[in-house]
């Protein structure tokens, strides 16, 4: 076997700000710290050559080393092309593990580097699989088979890997023992439950940046996962729908406050769908033909299976892209949008910034550092400067520039009543009209607000505001005592106004 590259990561300069990380990120890990403080005398995992294909993340730092710590050589991919830290990476590199990762990888750069973690610098095979997702068990059963009588044993974290791993034991391909890491209460409860619930709602602000409350959000499985999901979605405002096959999963959801239905009847009402499940064809096409328009698609399980991305492709007229990996896909003929976004993974984009706080352009990514020779080729996806979201772009309602509503959500010209019109040209009230017939102008008003954007909540003018001026007047007695009491129930407050007006 040709010798091998060392490690290969995006930028080596980025180690003493991601050693800077991981140091923060223990003090969230006492778990693991304990455990290099109470076995890191014996070495029980000497003699340990594990292969890890994991998310390379701070935290996946965190692991890293204390498997060093305890005695394991370890040798290390990431399992997802996008989901690396750059400078997580880097530091790992530097302390001497071999780390073969970078953001943004392409699908045969991403095999290269699972490959290269089978054997390890004395030409000695892996003995050991960390595995999240399958792909790497996948790889050694299925082109490196010589490996696996070495092989004492691996762990699989995620739900989809899980299932990967029955439907090779009931074929009885699975060859080596295996031990479930995602069913451990202390990954089902709470990475799973908790975790999923704070990093969805990020990624869909950092990917969209649009508000959650009010709009119908669908989620699609109510596992462990799911639950994290709905949680998070109703804390923000949205009216959660839920799917789910499992019977006593569904009467959970629904005993919760949730509606339950199929996905055929939700995809018509939501406005955000959120796939939870690691099964295959959750949306499927004709799903996606009954979607509201911006509707948006996001995947929080292992692979994008669940979404039919396939027919997505195929069949959008258009894709435009906001900003990188977040996509609009039109469809002309349905006369509508859908908003997608590339990585496989909503949480993503919580951990891909830079330095800066934004994604690096193509022209600011970092050349790759390696001692020797590695592929070549630039990354499948590089990451740009943010785009600002257009608002007549995700705001769009049909499939002509008269069914668009206004930068600033202003009615469509055409769509104005005579009265609206007048009103804004002379800048007021049209000549002769009454307070009750402005209000009911703006009624009319609010209504082809409504039909101009269906299925969005639409601001109209506020009807105490307007109307006959002693209506104005009362309103504003009635909001000047309201403020009054509610400054007087601050309780402190009367007292520290009587020591000041009456000193004792």
């Amino acid at each position: 076997m040709s010798e091998k590259l060392a490690y290969k990561v995006a930028d080596m300069s980025l180690a003493e700000w991601g050693r800077k990380a991981i140091d923060i990120a223990e003090n969230e890990m006492p778990g693991l710290m304990k455990m290099r403080e109470m076995y890191g005398q014996s070495k029980p995992l000497k003699g340990a050559r594990i292969a890890g294909c994991l998310h390379m993340t701070l935290q996946t730092a965190v692991l890293i080393e204390t498997l060093t710590t305890l005695g394991a050589e370890v040798q290390w991919s990431s399992c997802n092309i996008f989901s690396t830290q750059d400078h997580a990476a880097a530091a790992i590199a530097k302390s001497g593990v071999p780390v073969y990762a970078w953001k943004g990888m392409t699908d045969e750069e991403y095999v290269w580097c699972i490959e290269q973690t089978l054997h390890f610098k004395d030409g000695q095979a892996l003995n050991m699989i960390l595995d999240d997702g399958g792909d790497l068990t996948n790889m050694v059963h299925q082109k490196y088979p010589k490996l696996l009588a070495g092989i004492r044993g691996l762990s699989e974290e995620t739900t989809t890997g899980v299932h990967n791993l029955y439907k090779m034991l009931k074929k009885g391909d699975l060859k080596v023992p295996a031990i479930n890491v995602n069913d451990s209460v202390t990954k089902s409860k709470f990475d799973n439950l908790y975790g999923c619930r704070e990093s969805l709602i990020d990624g869909i602000k950092r990917a969209t940046d649009v508000m959650i409350a009010g709009k119908v959000a669908v989620v699609a499985g109510y596992g462990d996962v799911g639950k994290g999901c709905v949680q998070a979605l109703r804390g923000f405002g949205a009216r959660v729908i839920v799917t789910e096959i499992d019977p006593i999963n569904a009467l959970q959801a629904a005993m919760e406050g949730y509606e339950v239905t199929t996905m055929d009847e939700a995809s018509k009402e939501g406005n955000i769908f959120v796939t939870t499940t690691g099964c295959e064809d959750i949306i499927l096409g004709h799903h996606f033909e009954n979607m509201k328009d911006d509707a948006i698609v996001c995947n929080i399980g292992h692979f994008d299976c669940e979404i039919d991305m396939g027919w997505l492709t195929k069949n959008a007229a258009e894709k435009i892209n906001i900003k990188p990996q977040v996509c609009v896909e039109r469809f002309p003929l349905l006369t509508c949008s859908r908003l997608s976004a590339e990585p496989p993974l909503i949480w993503i984009p919580s951990s891909s910034s830079s330095s800066s706080g934004r994604p690096l352009s193509h022209e600011e990514r970092p050349s790759y550092h390696h001692p020797g020779r590695g592929p070549t080729g630039e990354p499948g996806l590089c990451h740009g400067t943010p785009v600002l979201r257009h608002e007549q772009l995700l705001h769009q309602s049909g499939s002509g520039s008269d069914r668009v509503v206004g930068e600033h959500g202003q009615v469509p010209r055409r769509s104005l009543l005579p009265a609206q019109e007048a009103g804004r040209a002379g800048g007021g009230r049209p000549s002769g009209q009454t307070g009750g017939e402005a209000d009911q102008a703006d009624r009319q008003a609010g209504q082809v607000l409504g039909s101009a954007h269906p299925g969005a909540l639409q601001a109209g003018p506020l009807p105490l505001l307007s109307g006959p001026r002693w209506r104005r007047l009362v309103c504003g007695a009635l909001w000047t005592l309201g403020y009054a009491e509610g400054l007087f129930r601050l309780g402190f407050l009367l007292p520290l106004f009587l020591l000041l007006k009456w000193p004792f």
